[in-house]
């Protein structure tokens, strides 16, 4: 149980760091367009790939885990994005 609450917490946080980064990539970004599009097709993509996880009987640590992992390098990627 605990587990499963560390995992919510992180991915809540990563998520809440994701999306103010995009936000303002989005707001100062020349083509935000671009960006908002690309955003959009990765929350589909992601969608997709947590509802197939979710239909094989993965467990919900296990969805969080990967969805961590997953959420992690895209906050770097925008943070560096960001400063550029």
């Amino acid at each position: 149980m605990f587990k499963l609450f560390l995992e919510m917490s992180m991915l809540a946080l990563d998520v809440r760091q994701a999306v103010w980064l995009r936000s303002s990539k989005i707001a100062s970004a020349g083509c935000p367009e671009r960006e908002a599009s690309s955003m959009l097709s990765e929350k589909i993509s992601a969608a997709q790939n947590d509802v197939l996880k979710a239909v094989t009987g993965t467990g919900p640590v296990r969805m969080l885990g990967a969805i961590v992992e997953r959420s992690g390098p895209m906050v770097r990627h925008c943070r560096g994005r960001s400063t550029t």
